[in-house]
């Protein structure tokens, strides 16, 4: 059985590399006939992820080289046989209509999906690495026939152990560019897809996550919870969606009352509740929760001075104005390093396996139940902080300015040299 999957897998790994070698031939044919321009698409499904390319879309719209677009794609459950025009999440159309971007493409419209071979891109740009929220006709299988498909991570990829999921094969085995947003994903990468690499028909290359560059540009600007008002000691709380110690683990339904009533204890203690959007929705369905116990405890954060509850799509400035991050694993863990400020990490089951994630955590306030988490917090409230020098020399030596502030400038380079 060992040799067969063995040789599955050469089998395979041979068959990946001669079709993109055969797509890398009908790409090049297809080019001869187009003007000098390189033509860029980003598919745009979800509003909140647009802020992981919205810098390199501006870049590349204000260069005379590339010509931009973005296709719009309703949300809607694509592995449903019956498609059903009027269950489609259309929201992303307002949305880049309210931003007034350029060259905007309803992927649906007037009972038809668009043909993309139509503008005969020369770059195709995923927000996501799963097909199964695709039409066949903007899969990845689909559209790398005809064009070089890219992709960076939506999310700082923190957890080795999923990446079965958030770097997985199907979607990259179709992939012709991975800008990766680490060094440890760009040697898992590459080590899985050794021969098309080395035979120039896939690349994978360190670029670094886009999100920092904007994250950055973030740090003066107004928050909608907190100002610059010293007098308060600001935390934020930001748990996990799921129980699943496979996809993270959680502590949100053990430390939900805890931390609002400590919070309360003391007037000069404020909190911004901000849970990842799924939370709510996933343990009512697993049945941990109800509705109506969803409904009373967001109750206590209405007309609240010191409780905030966060649904809003941006973060940066509240991560900015805040004093303390208290959280699970989390892709947004990163940016919030970037402060400098401090970071208590609730653990779960879960195995911490990444290299990164294990030296941020070497340098963070490590909790395992919710006394550990007060007990930090109180001596953090009263400036005690032995952890701030190791916390800052490694922001330096993790995020160097190279993958942080030039992030955009990285993948135009890639883009004008492929």
């Amino acid at each position: 059985m060992d040799k067969t999957k063995l040789t599955y897998k050469v089998a395979r790994k041979i068959y990946d590399s001669y079709r993109f070698l055969v797509a890398d031939f009908k790409i090049k044919n297809l080019k001869k006939v187009t003007n000098t321009k390189k033509k860029i698409v980003f598919i745009s499904q979800m509003s909140n992820l647009w802020i992981n390319v919205d810098d390199l879309y501006n870049q590349l719209s204000n260069d005379d080289q590339f010509e931009t677009y973005v296709l719009m794609i309703p949300e809607f459950d694509y592995s449903k046989k019956e498609f059903d025009i009027q269950t489609m999440n259309t929201k992303i159309y307002d949305f880049h209509k309210n931003h007034n971007h350029q060259n905007t493409i309803k992927a649906f419209d007037q009972g038809k999906w668009f043909d993309l071979k139509n503008i005969n891109p020369d770059y195709v740009f995923y927000e996501r690495p799963y097909s199964s929220y695709l039409p066949m006709e903007y899969k990845i299988s689909t559209v790398s026939k005809y064009t070089k498909t890219c992709y960076l991570p939506y999310g700082y990829e923190m957890m080795n152990y999923i990446f079965d999921t958030s770097l997985n094969v199907d979607f990259f085995r179709y992939l012709h560019i991975f800008f990766a947003d680490s060094y440890v994903t760009e040697s898992f990468n590459k080590k899985r897809a050794p021969l098309s690499h080395r035979l120039g028909l896939r690349k994978t290359i360190l670029t670094g996550h886009p999100i920092f560059n904007a994250f950055n540009k973030a740090q003066s600007e107004d928050n909608l919870f907190w100002d610059n008002d010293d007098q308060h000691f600001k935390i934020i709380w930001a748990p996990r969606w799921t129980i699943d110690t496979q996809l993270g683990g959680s502590n949100f339904l053990t430390y939900k009352d805890n931390i609002v009533d400590y919070v309360e204890k003391d007037k000069k203690r404020s909190l911004v509740f901000r849970p990842h959007p799924l939370t709510f929705k996933n343990f009512i369905s697993l049945g941990l929760i109800t509705s109506d116990e969803v409904d009373e405890y967001l109750s206590k954060f209405q007309n609240n001075e010191q409780l905030y509850y966060d649904q809003t799509s941006e973060y940066f400035t509240t991560f900015w104005h805040s004093d303390v991050f208290v959280g699970d694993i989390s892709s947004i863990i990163p940016c919030y390093f970037l402060t400098g400020k401090p970071i208590i990490y609730c653990h779960t089951d879960a195995v911490d396996d990444n290299d990164i994630m294990k030296k941020i955590f070497s340098v963070s306030y490590n909790a395992y139940s919710f006394e550990d988490v007060e007990k930090i917090l109180l001596d953090l409230q009263n400036g005690i902080d032995p952890l701030k020098e190791k916390r800052l020399k490694l922001k330096d030596e993790l995020f160097e300015d190279k993958y942080v502030k030039y992030v955009t400038q990285n993948i135009i380079k890639v883009l004008k040299d492929n």
